[in-house]
């Protein structure tokens, strides 16, 4: 049941990497990322060689209601791996900027 659940959110444009996140194509050249009850928008602009560039300058507030909560540099950086890996699980090239 769960590979047939995972399967779905991936045919959805959704993939979960870990039960405490999720990444979601949002328009074309943003990914909503949400961890537990917050949630952010990243730019992710099309490329031709990376197929993305992610803008690191993108992940700095969370969105309402939670936007006043400063986000760590070490928790930013994470995310950012997850959102690397997550574009690496869709076999899509992506540097960050």
């Amino acid at each position: 049941m769960k590979t047939a659940l995972q399967f779905l959110r991936r045919l959805m444009g959704r993939v979960s990497q870990d039960e405490k996140f999720r990444v979601l194509p949002f328009g074309r050249d943003e990914l909503k990322y949400i961890e537990e009850d917050h949630e952010l928008l990243a730019q992710a602009e099309l490329g031709t060689s990376p197929d993305r560039i992610l803008y690191a300058s993108t992940i700095s507030k969370w969105l309402p209601p939670y936007e006043q909560e400063p986000i760590s540099p070490e928790r930013k950086q994470e995310i950012i791996n997850r959102l690397v890996d997550y574009y690496k699980r869709q076999k899509v090239t992506c540097d960050v900027a």
